[in-house]
């Protein structure tokens, strides 16, 4: 998750334990599947306190905002593209974090080209990867300028 965030800020175990329940919302939004579980275990066991309570207050800074928004979206797309009740669980809690629409769509967008990124210069089965984008919410320009990366 930190090649994703790389300036992922510090997390004391509140705000973590908050990322957590959110990234768990977030999967069974659409029915938890075992990808997104292990991902949010990962994250669990990186967590010291596990008796802390989540608290949405505790996510106070911008950079903690980015890091939950961008948490959501790597849960979304662990299990392939961003479903309707994914986008929706997203859009809850840019507003509830009262984060704009924009910024909500960027930390998306980010996640998604981050993960594309690792099949940059690829051509076999580029239409696959293509499609892959396209599922989540990247335009085709985007797509391209991505894989056109030397990797």
């Amino acid at each position: 998750m930190r090649e994703i965030m790389s300036d992922l800020p510090e997390l004391t175990d509140r705000a973590a334990i908050t990322i957590a329940e959110a990234m768990r919302k977030m999967a069974h939004s659409d029915g938890a599947h075992p990808q997104e579980v292990a991902l949010i275990e990962q994250f669990e066991s990186s967590i010291d306190d596990q008796s802390a309570t989540p608290d949405l207050s505790a996510i106070d800074t911008p950079a903690l905002k980015e890091a939950l928004l961008k948490s959501l979206a790597l849960v979304a797309f662990a299990d392939g593209g961003l479903s309707e009740s994914e986008r929706a669980v997203l859009e809850d809690y840019g507003r509830r974090l009262g984060v704009d629409a924009g910024e909500v769509g960027r930390a998306v967008s980010d996640v998604a080209v981050s993960l594309l990124s690792t099949f940059a210069g690829v051509h076999v089965f580029r239409e696959k990867v293509i499609q892959l984008g396209r599922s989540m919410g990247l335009d085709d320009k985007l797509i391209q300028d991505t894989l056109d990366r030397a990797g």
